[in-house]
């Protein structure tokens, strides 16, 4: 009898001991691992006030992350140190901005060569004309040898040009009466020859 009676306490007694920890044993299953802290190494610490430091100062990130190249550098610098900065250039002046207009209607582009307009044969004449003589105007001071190389420049193309109109041909004529006695020498267009021609992109001093 005594032994009969053990056994049933025995087994109330078990299955209040396991029902007591059925609580830590899910908690222990359900929660998640705790991992262990381990201190950061040296590179990674590195990293992290790499990158704090290159959110809050940008330059600085530019410098000296090693994984910003050189030309990445030199392309976020300036262009130029105030120093060193190129000066705006003066504009033409009156000379200057005729003879170039002479070059762009002569010049053969995409749509071909213009005849000189009305209103560029008489300063054109003028300004080749003084050059050629020597006669040097004060505002031209400065800008002679320019004025001399766009003027070549502008008889030259006038010369070869395909077909010469009304103004280019009155235009030529106004060289040739610079020097008559070259009127035979060379090819003949529009009443001037290439010998005229080349003496009035020289000059007397040529």
């Amino acid at each position: 009898q005594s032994d009969s009676s053990v056994c049933p306490k025995m087994r109330r007694s078990l299955a209040v001991g396991i029902l007591s920890l059925l609580p830590a044993l899910a908690a222990a299953f359900l929660s998640p691992p705790i991992l262990p802290l381990t201190p950061q190494s040296d590179s990674s610490s590195r990293y992290a006030s790499r990158s704090s430091r290159s959110n809050s100062d940008p330059s600085w990130s530019r410098n000296h992350l090693p994984w910003v190249s050189r030309a990445s550098r030199a392309r976020s610098a300036p262009l130029l140190a105030p120093q060193m900065q190129l000066s705006v250039p003066e504009p033409e002046s009156g000379a200057m901005s005729v003879l170039r207009e002479g070059i762009k209607s002569v010049g053969v582009g995409v749509k071909g060569s213009k005849p000189i307009s009305e209103d560029l044969v008489d300063p054109l004449s003028e300004i080749i004309s003084g050059l050629a003589t020597g006669d040097i105007k004060a505002e031209w001071e400065g800008e002679e040898e320019a004025m001399r190389q766009r003027a070549a420049s502008f008889l030259g193309t006038l010369f070869v040009k395909v077909s010469l109109q009304e103004t280019d041909e009155r235009l030529l004529a106004n060289m040739a009466a610079l020097n008559p006695a070259l009127a035979s020498k060379g090819r003949v267009r529009g009443g001037c020859s290439s010998a005229q021609v080349l003496a009035a992109a020289v000059g007397e001093g040529g």
